[in-house]
């Protein structure tokens, strides 16, 4: 009897491992509220990851004093040290001096960034320049 063994021809080549993103970039994001013509509050956050959205990073801070309602798509800030958003007025923001075009629950960040928020009309936000 006999047994003969074949084996496969070929050649092995080194294969890099896919790169996997353990992290994100960080840097870091200035907050600005104006709450009247005297009164602008300033924050700084570090280490916030690109990507973050707006209403994370506003919902882990501790002051100042927000209600923030629904969520994601549907986040809004609804007051800002105790100036609630009515009828003809509300909290506008501007993400490095462009006016926002997205809700918080979709602003992705891109640090360094600064996010200066005006309570105003639609109007009047739209109408600035910082």
């Amino acid at each position: 009897m006999l047994l003969s063994l074949c084996g496969c021809g070929g050649s092995t080549a080194s294969v890099e491992p896919p790169v996997i993103e353990d992290y994100a970039p960080t840097g870091e994001v200035t907050f600005e509220f104006v709450i009247d013509e005297e009164t602008t509050k300033s924050y700084v956050v570090d280490n916030v990851a690109a990507g973050s959205t707006l209403e994370t990073l506003m919902r882990n801070l501790s002051s100042p004093k927000m209600e923030i309602g629904g969520e994601g798509t549907t986040a809004f800030v609804n007051s800002v040290e105790g100036i609630a958003t009515n009828a003809t007025r509300g909290w506008t923001y501007t993400v490095d001096g462009e006016f926002a075009t997205k809700g918080i629950g979709t602003m992705e960040l891109n640090p360094p960034t600064k996010i200066v928020w005006k309570y105003t009309t639609f109007e009047e936000a739209t109408a600035e320049k910082e």
